[in-house]
């Protein structure tokens, strides 16, 4: 069970189906989304988009996949598996932009990933190799090269550019995508440091 943009969406196995649901938080009450019996795995998760319209599906047995609700149409977006890296991965880490048009997920080793960025509108996907993505907007993916290189960064979505964006390095925690350009970032200032830094950055002002 996800919170998925103020809702909950459940990814259940059901014998040899992968079942998904919206579970109203008030009530409890539960509805079938979606089910198929492709690529059935035990790790697969599903998110929603904010117009109900589009279900991803995720996970090394299914890749990246979309499901448009209103007719059934399926898109296979990125193939399962491992794509280009090696030894044992996970597909994981579902991300919508604040706007809620910019959704991204990512196949990881235990090194690095390949954060792979959809466009709602377009249906377009972009990849982008050694790359940890913590947050993502409709202008921008934050986060880190590899578990080896744990500096803060960004990568302009439109030209793939990447920089590196604060001073916080050593233990990385996490990214809120606020706006298209601004993010809250937290982490430690050392790997030893034991509390929390949390700082906002605006990418466009470099502040």
């Amino acid at each position: 069970v996800r919170s998925d943009q103020g809702r909950l969406v459940a990814t259940l196995l059901d014998a040899n189906s992968v079942v998904v649901e919206r579970i109203d938080p008030s009530s409890g009450a539960r509805s079938q989304i979606y089910r198929t019996t492709d690529g059935v795995t035990a790790t697969a998760t599903a998110a929603l988009s904010r117009n109900e319209a589009h279900l991803f599906l995720l996970g090394v047995g299914i890749g990246l996949r979309s499901v448009r609700l209103t007719d059934g149409e399926v898109l296979q977006l990125a193939e399962p598996g491992p794509g280009p890296l090696e030894g044992p991965v996970t597909r994981h880490a579902a991300l919508w932009s604040p706007s809620g048009s910019t959704f991204s997920s990512q196949v990881c080793n235990s090194l690095s990933c390949q954060v792979d960025v959809v466009d709602l509108a377009s249906m377009s996907v972009r990849s982008f190799e050694g790359f940890v993505g913590l947050a993502v907007s409709d202008r921008y993916l934050v986060g880190y090269r590899s578990e080896d290189d744990r500096g803060w960064a960004s990568i302009d979505l439109a030209t793939g550019t990447v920089s590196p964006i604060a001073s916080i390095v050593g233990g990385l925690y996490d990214a809120i995508a606020l706006t298209d350009t601004t993010f809250l970032i937290y982490g430690a200032l050392t790997r030893a440091d034991q509390l929390l830094h949390f700082t906002v950055i605006d990418l466009d002002a470099g502040t």
